[in-house]
């Protein structure tokens, strides 16, 4: 997984790095997006992608995850 800003692209994140990340159940991450409480951007057919900017906003602000995220390259 690639965390490098390539031409104006930011990183994203499938649902199984989200719950790496956080070291929560994918299934939680799943309720989180199907809740809107973390925001995604809908891929064609079921697949969800998640800015790594926007989950890392989440868990500074404390809504989401655990007290020392993992973020990669971090």
């Amino acid at each position: 997984m690639s965390t490098e800003v390539m031409d104006g692209f930011e990183p994203m994140l499938t649902p199984d790095e989200v719950s790496v990340i956080l070291r929560c159940r994918r299934r939680t991450v799943a309720k989180w997006l199907r809740e809107g409480q973390l925001p995604s951007v809908k891929l064609p057919g079921w697949g969800r992608l998640v800015r790594q900017s926007d989950l890392l906003h989440l868990v500074q602000e404390g809504r989401v995850g655990p007290i020392q995220p993992r973020l990669p390259g971090c």
